[in-house]
């Protein structure tokens, strides 16, 4: 029996907070742990990165810059957990935040991983809910905690891959790695 999987690509595939930090030093000298640079801390002022610079970094890291895309690497556990979990049946899909360019860049970067799966765009700030739904996802993994509230109600399970935010949420279960999401959904 297929078990159809989603999985976005910025956090559970690709080590993005990696990527903010090394963005952050490269442009403003700040040595800041990338899993705290997101808007919510910045703007309350939890990190030495004002507003403007934090978007700078944003605007870089979903970018086609040559530079940055070397820069790119997976999140640890995600290419032999996506073996795994291909080997064992699971239909992988992709919807992610990222359209046209950088949509390339992150799928030309998975074929470079060695991995062709099917990408859906759908855009900054668009409920993933819709392609949730539209692709009959079983399983359904995210990093960031906004994505599933907004996607509760779903068929799917949904799966918080993140170990600095808890879900508040019975029906949204937190995973800090692959080998925990593994034993999950495999």
């Amino acid at each position: 029996m297929r078990v159809y999987t989603g999985l976005d690509f910025d956090g559970p595939i690709h080590d993005i907070d990696h990527l903010k930090g090394l963005v952050a030093f490269k442009l403003f000298g700040l040595n800041i742990d990338g899993h705290l640079l997101n808007s919510d801390v910045v703007k309350e002022g939890k990190v030495p990165i004002t507003l403007d610079q934090y978007r700078a970094v944003q605007r870089l890291i979903y970018s086609d810059d040559p530079e940055i895309i070397q820069l790119m690497q997976p999140t640890s556990g995600a290419l032999d957990a996506l073996s795994q979990l291909i080997q064992s049946g699971h239909q992988i899909s992709i919807p992610t935040a990222r359209k046209d360019t950088v949509l390339d860049v992150a799928n030309a970067k998975l074929l470079q991983w060695g991995f062709r799966l099917n990408f859906h765009g759908i855009g900054h700030r668009v409920s993933k809910k819709e392609k949730i739904e539209e692709l009959l996802l079983d399983n359904y993994v995210d990093d960031d905690l906004k994505v599933l509230e907004e996607a509760r109600g779903v068929k799917a399970n949904l799966f918080l891959f993140n170990p600095y935010t808890t879900s508040p949420y019975p029906d949204i279960e937190q995973v800090t790695n692959w080998p925990a999401l593994l034993s999950r959904i495999n």
